[in-house]
């Protein structure tokens, strides 16, 4: 059998690691058990040596997966211990817990590799082209966090739309629940397959702090829609985007009275895929109007 501490190793490897949807973690690991002790250069090289991008963040957020470095508190009382330390400024090494047992316990060392070598094959050629997202994958906030190399506590404050380190996600869930306020009833909706209207938050103008970098095209805009919220937790990846057409308005709340909303125009870098557009934005086709004998859309 296995020992707590290694099952809940599992459990990190199995959370973090495997549905990383990036290769780094998995080369990283690969290299510490095989390594001991490493200084961030050796992680850099051996993340360029595999084929990805080894940034200064991303050589950190990757070790941040180890050590539970930003993790959120429910996180790291769930499995326990971090697999890695860090030493120093600039070395870090696995600890030797989880040294001791991928040595002396034949199960553990095989369930680790196992999900290395699954890991490998997960993390499929999409994800190396040095865009974090690939555009039709789902996506959790968590994730987001993680490719975003931001602090994975932050997936908690990752509703709507976030500014950091030049990164803009935004969230849009394009069919609201109809027990929402009116102040959140904001018409975001594709337009075609390269643009969609958004809305931010209410109270906020043109001249709010939080707005600037994303209408100044400052950020890095990355766009993540579902479609309701009985669609769960993901959202599907529809590309980068630039802001265009910025302007204010004022919508009422539950009580009627005028709330300012910033309104704009998102242009995608690249066209979404047809599948992914017609999956969001269903429209009636041009026979079934004929038969019917009206305009009217879906």
């Amino acid at each position: 059998g296995m020992s707590d501490a290694e099952s809940r190793a599992l459990q990190l490897l199995s959370h973090e690691v495997l549905p990383s949807k990036r290769a780094h973690e998995i080369a990283f690991l690969d290299l510490a058990l095989r390594r001991g002790e490493m200084t961030k250069e050796d992680v850099g090289r051996a993340l360029e040596l595999a084929g990805l991008p080894a940034s200064e963040k991303l050589i950190e957020s990757t070790i941040d997966t180890f050590t539970l470095d930003g993790f959120a508190e429910a996180d790291t009382t769930r499995y326990g211990a971090p697999l890695a330390e860090r030493l120093g400024e600039d070395g870090v090494r696995l600890s030797s817990n989880f040294r001791d047992s991928y040595a002396n316990s034949p199960h553990f060392a095989a369930a680790v590799d196992d999900i290395i070598q699954t890991g490998g094959e997960l993390v499929d050629r999409e994800y190396r082209e040095g865009d974090p997202f690939a555009p039709g994958r789902q996506y959790s906030r968590k994730e987001v966090a993680r490719l975003l190399c931001w602090p994975r506590k932050w997936q908690s404050t990752l509703y709507g739309y976030k500014t950091a380190m030049g990164d803009c996600p935004i969230f849009v869930t394009l069919h609201k629940a109809d027990d929402v306020g009116a102040s959140t009833r904001y018409d975001d909706q594709l337009i075609d397959v390269s643009s969609m209207v958004w809305s931010t938050r209410s109270r906020r103008t043109l001249r709010s702090a939080e707005i600037q970098p994303i209408i100044n095209n400052e950020a890095s805009l990355y766009v993540f829609v579902k479609k309701d919220d009985a669609e769960g937790t993901d959202f599907y990846f529809l590309g980068r985007a630039n802001a265009y057409d910025p302007f204010e308005t004022s919508m009422p709340n539950d009580r009627g009275d005028p709330l300012s909303v910033v309104h704009m125009i998102l242009r995608f870098e690249k066209p979404i895929p047809a599948a992914l557009f017609d999956y969001f934005h269903p429209t009636v086709t041009i026979d079934s109007m004929a038969t019917t004998g009206v305009g009217a859309r879906v």
